[in-house]
């Protein structure tokens, strides 16, 4: 992605795209190969709750040697989150790199590299813009002509020292930024938020921002608008939209509640406000 450049689906930071609600429980839903390239793939339902301007998949290993080779993906953005699991990411100039869970790879689009090392547990979060692209394999990869980009692939390991108390929204929880604010101009931050103790909750509001998230950790409930309340747990996923048509409470989480979360754009204010008159306690 060129630095000041339009994405393909046509949106910026300051006109975002709006992502719909959308429920994906960790229990359910269907692995299909993906186009070939040995990973079994679910869709986490992003795709069509923001009309294919942004995809996330979870990814899971299905034929470990038909996986492994050079790639290079035709999007404006990727990022890989390992879930559990492990595996290796080379790169162009022979750097090779292991991510374990929590690890995390940031790549701008078109960019080749290849996956190795891929163990039997392997479970990941594949973040995509636009959601289709094309895979571009094999020694083709390395031939293509890849497109001007404004940053170098970065990859992160979840340890203590990323985490940053009230560094979002909730004052009493830490934030782990994995750095997809400059890469995507502002279109997109994602980060780990971590809670270190039991909580009542946040409250009732809402965001000028969609926002993804799926359960790494812990428990909680949530409830969006005049729906019914909602348990989380490990692996649950949601889009929730914004403005106040999508206000929500999570009434409670657990003291090692833990949640991977895309913000579209990345700045936004949170606003509380009071609970739907059925809801209200």
């Amino acid at each position: 992605m060129q630095s000041g450049s339009e994405w393909r689906t046509g949106w910026t930071a300051e006109s975002p795209i709006d992502v719909g609600y959308a429920w994906a429980p960790n229990e359910g839903g269907e692995y299909e190969a993906r186009d070939g390239d040995g990973l079994l793939c679910r869709d986490l339902g992003v795709q069509e709750a923001s009309k294919g301007a942004v995809g996330v998949w979870r990814l899971r290993t299905g034929e470990p040697e038909q996986a492994a080779g050079w790639r290079l993906l035709d999007c404006d953005f990727e990022m890989l989150f390992v879930l559990r699991g492990a595996v290796s990411i080379e790169d162009e100039s022979g750097r090779a790199v292991s991510l374990g869970p929590g690890g995390c790879a940031v790549h701008p689009g078109r960019y080749p590299y290849r996956l190795s090392g891929l163990s039997e547990d392997f479970d990941a979060i594949h973040i995509t813009s636009p959601a289709s692209v094309a895979v571009i394999r094999g020694e083709a990869a390395l031939r293509a002509e890849r497109e001007a980009v404004a940053h170098e692939p970065a990859y992160t390991h979840d340890t203590e020292d990323r985490y940053r108390r009230g560094d979002g929204p909730r004052a009493f929880f830490s934030y782990r930024d994995l750095g997809t604010r400059g890469p995507t101009e502002g279109r997109m931050h994602v980060h780990v938020v971590r809670a270190s103790e039991p909580g009542a909750g946040t409250g009732w509001h809402y965001h000028t921002m969609s926002q993804w998230f799926m359960v790494i950790g812990g428990t909680s409930t949530i409830t969006v608008g005049e729906r019914a309340p909602q348990p989380l747990r490990w692996g649950d996923a949601m889009c929730v939209g914004s403005g106040e048509a999508m206000r929500h409470d999570v009434s409670d989480f657990s003291g090692d509640y833990l949640v991977l979360e895309m913000c579209i754009p990345a700045d936004y204010d949170t606003i509380a406000v009071d609970p739907p008159a059925r809801s209200a306690r």
